[in-house]
């Protein structure tokens, strides 16, 4: 997780913003995607532009709301 965060250029907090307390649990946790996931995204043209865009964003505030965003665009998995 460290990594990831040092990669992304994120506090490792901003891996669990919205996550539920230790006594519930939410359907998102549980459809969180493989590492496989992420390498293969990341293996991607646009994966690596959005990457690489993303990392430099400064304000973890925006980067939230970009995340927002880009969720309510893709809309339910179903």
């Amino acid at each position: 997780m460290h990594q990831i965060s040092h990669i992304l250029q994120v506090p490792v907090a901003f891996f669990f913003e919205g996550a539920p307390n230790l006594h519930g649990s939410t359907d998102r946790m549980k459809e969180a995607p493989s590492p496989s996931y992420v390498s293969d995204f990341l293996a991607t043209p646009e994966g690596l532009l959005l990457t690489k865009a993303f990392m430099r964003i400064n304000e973890p505030k925006l980067r939230r709301r970009i995340v927002d965003l880009v969720e309510e665009i893709a809309g339910e998995d179903d």
